[in-house]
C-alpha cells in the first residue's frame, strides 16, 4: 500500500494522456466552407436557416458566392438581426431589435429577403387602386388609368433583377392591381335608361 502526497496525485493527473478536446471550431469552419451558391439563395429566400458564423462567412467571401449588392445588403441585415436575437436570447429578454427593424424601419419579409422600403409599395398599391376605382372609361386589360403605375413597377423589377425583394414586391403589387382592374364592376350608365 503506497501513500500519495497531493503533489504525487497532481503529477499523475497531469502526466496521464487526456482525450482530445472536441474540434468545435474546426467543424464550424468546415461547415461554412462547404456552403454553396444554392445555400446562399435558400438563405436569402428564408427557406434555410443560417448561423451568424455562416452569414459572416458568406459576406466575407462575397466574390466566391457571386453576391450582388442587394444580396450583400440583405445578408448584412440578416446577420444583424440574428446577432441581436442571439444577444437578446442569451440575456433572457425579448428581441426588441428585430421588432424595431420590421416595425419602425419598415422592413418586410419576402421570399427573396428583406424589403427595405415597404411603405413605397404600399403607397403605389393604394394610389393604383384609387386610380382604377375612379376611372370613368375603364377598358381592361391594361387600362390607361394605371399605366404610370405599371411603368414604375416594371422599371423597379427590371432595375433590381428577378430574385430581389424589390422585384418580388413590384410583381405582387402589379398582380394585385391587375386583379382589381379585371374585377367585375357595375356598368356605368351613360345617359338616360330607355324603356323596353
Amino acid at each position: 500500500m503506497t501513500y500519495s502526497t497531493p503533489f504525487d496525485l497532481a503529477y499523475r493527473t497531469i502526466s496521464q494522456p487526456s482525450p482530445p478536446k472536441p474540434a468545435h471550431e474546426a467543424s464550424e469552419k468546415a461547415d461554412t466552407a462547404e456552403l454553396t451558391r444554392t445555400d446562399v439563395e435558400l438563405i436569402l429566400q428564408h427557406r434555410r436557416a443560417a448561423t451568424p458564423d455562416e452569414l459572416q462567412h458568406i459576406i466575407d467571401d462575397g466574390r466566391k458566392f457571386h453576391l450582388t449588392d442587394w444580396e450583400q445588403n440583405a445578408l448584412s441585415v440578416l446577420l444583424t438581426v440574428e446577432m441581436a436575437a442571439q444577444r437578446a436570447k442569451s440575456q433572457g429578454r425579448l428581441d426588441h431589435n428585430a421588432l424595431f427593424i420590421h416595425r419602425v424601419l419598415g422592413y418586410a419579409e419576402t421570399p427573396h429577403g428583406l424589403l427595405a422600403n415597404r411603405e413605397f409599395f404600399e403607397r403605389e398599391f393604394k394610389a393604383g387602386a384609387v386610380a382604377i376605382s375612379r376611372c370613368t372609361r375603364h377598358k381592361p386589360p391594361r387600362c390607361e388609368c394605371w399605366r404610370d403605375f405599371r411603368e414604375r413597377l416594371w422599371n423597379i423589377a427590371d432595375r433590381y433583377g428577378g430574385k430581389s425583394p424589390e422585384a418580388w414586391s413590384a410583381q405582387a403589387v402589379w398582380q394585385s392591381l391587375e386583379e382589381l382592374e379585371l374585377a367585375a364592376r357595375p356598368e356605368r350608365v351613360t345617359g338616360m335608361p330607355t324603356a323596353s
